[in-house]
């Protein structure tokens, strides 16, 4: 809730507070001032010790006491009526809050600024780490903040992979599209590396890590080439720098 809302509600509370006070003192004179005329009547009816003296002035304190109470708890349920605006203002505030921030999720560009956003609304830590103001959220907004979370982290890690480890993001799950996508070093189409390209979706390659790369050679032109990057199922069209840097990765060359 915003500060200026606080002190709004803060400064509710202090006036019936205030008023409770007021009327306090406003009752505690009339007190005052009723035992006053009540001894002034009963010594000059001389009956100051008598009975009758001591049953009006308690009367009074009764009378007093039933009003303080009526104050009190007048005060009270204001004060609970103040509350309970303070409460809803603040369960609306922080809905907008969690609808903003899974709203900002969404339209994220990069894990970095997905994390970003979750580590300035005080949900994640600086480790990635789910927070103690996480935790105070309800079970259903928890649940949907961590599925959202796992969602965009993973399309983006997808995204940011593909842009940093493939030619154009093209995946290829068999032999006869890998053919026709494929453009070797020469900028000739995959056919002219078939061999190579039939062996790739073979028995043989099954099961490779994420992340492992081929160098596809065309036989009898070891200048033709094209270079391959495993990922989910599929192989997409990577660079030399990749193919380089790899630590898993072999060379397929045709005869």
């Amino acid at each position: 809730m915003p500060e200026e809302e606080k002190d709004y509600y803060e400064e509710l509370k202090q006036e019936n507070y205030k008023a409770l006070l007021s009327k306090e003192i406003q009752l505690d004179n009339a007190r005052q001032r009723a035992l006053k005329n009540t001894n002034s009547q009963v010594n000059a009816m001389g009956m100051g010790s008598s009975g009758y003296g001591m049953t009006a002035k308690t009367g009074i304190e009764s009378q007093y006491l039933t009003a303080l109470e009526g104050a009190n708890k007048g005060y009270q349920e204001q004060e609970n009526v103040i509350r309970q605006q303070q409460r809803d203002e603040q369960i609306t505030s922080d809905n907008d809050r969690f609808q903003s921030v899974t709203t900002l999720m969404g339209s994220s560009a990069s894990t970095a600024q997905l994390q970003d956003t979750l580590l300035n609304a005080g949900f994640l830590d600086d480790k990635g780490g789910w927070t103690d103001k996480f935790n105070t959220l309800n079970e259903n907004d928890q649940f949907q903040l961590k599925t959202l979370y796992n969602m965009y982290n993973t399309q983006l890690q997808d995204t940011e992979w593909l842009k940093t480890n493939t030619i154009n993001g093209q995946g290829f799950k068999d032999a006869g599209s890998a053919l026709a996508g494929i453009i070797t070093s020469k900028g000739e189409n995959g056919d002219k590396i078939a061999h190579e390209i039939t062996y790739l979706f073979s028995d043989a390659m099954v099961n490779k890590p994420d992340g492992y790369v081929v160098k596809l050679v065309r036989g009898g032109d070891a200048d033709n080439n094209a270079y391959m990057v495993y990922r989910n199922g599929a192989w997409y069209q990577t660079t030399a720098n990749v193919y380089n840097s790899a630590t898993s990765k072999e060379v397929i060359k045709g005869k």
